[in-house]
């Protein structure tokens, strides 16, 4: 939230929408390209919620709920989806919301430190190298913060069902039921999930693969593929249920996490030629409803520590 053209747009955009007042934000990203024939994404999902604002351009979306997660074959090793679409992958699993186990090991032992050397200054030297040595455990035990990557998502102007012999329920994946485990699978259902072969995902060559293979959370199907080679590549992917839509300046979409979503962004027709968007990434709430959106007060207090009256702020 630091990038210097977000922070002076801060007066335009405020930090805390009044869309989604009860939300906290992890990022606020501005998107910018062109393209008269249309760039695309690659078939992806995000960790975050996301509040999709199109201000230049046109956007072409197709989307996929997370409880197909599999059948749309992404590059991770699945190990769960949360009730609330958070998608976790193997030796980088989260809780619903989004925070783990050593960065919540991590907050403890600072403010531990925090305490102890508030009270330094009086004799208990022993407490503060205590409360020094916790913090550096949790450094060592913690692991580094997920690497989100450059995404689009965006609106819902006339979304339409389009191919996909998916089941026909609900796709709210607020509405999933239970939690979908995929960390007990058999080696023969885990064969299930993936492709019979690499070379259905564009024809991309092994040294390719090697020199950038993208994150866990792309998928490896190629939507610009005819829907045939797609399938014999990646058998699964009739279960996926496909929505297609058109977005156009001035449209709005909210995507919940783990949304798997292919945009193709197109120029707009005025003088700059650009297609232009901001969104804001929201920790994807846990909790109950609108009074208690997150479980834990884990992200309000981060957030707090940071804008708060002596926090780094933007």
């Amino acid at each position: 939230m630091g990038a210097p053209l977000v922070g002076a747009l801060e007066e335009d955009f405020p930090l805390r929408p009044e869309l989604a007042p009860v939300l906290i934000p992890a990022n606020i990203n501005l998107w910018m390209g062109r393209s008269r024939d249309g760039a695309s994404s690659g078939l992806h999902h995000d960790y975050h919620d996301n509040l999709y604002l199109l201000l230049r351009g046109r956007k072409c979306f197709d989307l996929f709920s997370p409880k197909h997660a599999e059948a749309l074959y992404p590059r991770g090793d699945l190990v769960r989806v949360h009730k609330n679409g958070r998608i976790n992958y193997a030796g980088k699993e989260t809780f619903a919301d989004g925070h783990d186990e050593a960065s919540e090991k991590a907050v403890a032992a600072f403010k531990q430190l925090k305490a102890a050397e508030m009270d330094a200054e009086d004799e208990d030297e022993d407490k503060l190298d205590a409360a020094l040595e916790a913090v550096l455990d949790a450094e060592m035990a913690g692991q580094d913060d997920e690497d989100f990557d450059d995404d689009f998502d965006d609106e819902e102007d006339d979304c339409e069902p389009s191919f996909g012999d998916g089941d026909e329920g609900t796709d709210d994946p607020r509405a999933l039921g239970a939690a979908l485990d995929f960390s007990e699978r058999s080696a023969g259902e885990a064969a299930l999930g993936k492709p019979k072969a690499e070379g259905a995902n564009g024809g991309r060559g092994a040294a390719e693969e090697q020199e950038k293979t993208p994150p866990d959370n792309f998928s490896r199907i190629d939507l610009s593929q005819p829907r045939e080679a797609i399938l014999r590549g990646f058998p699964r992917f009739h279960e996926a249920k496909q929505l297609e839509c058109e977005f156009q300046e001035g449209s709005m979409l909210y995507l919940p996490a783990g949304w798997f979503h292919n945009v193709t962004s197109f120029s707009g027709e005025d003088k700059s030629g650009v297609h232009m968007a901001l969104n804001y990434w929201f920790h994807p709430p846990d909790g109950t409803g609108l009074a208690k959106p997150y479980s834990t007060d884990f992200w309000q207090e981060a957030f707090a520590e940071r804008f708060g009256p002596d926090g780094p702020g933007l």
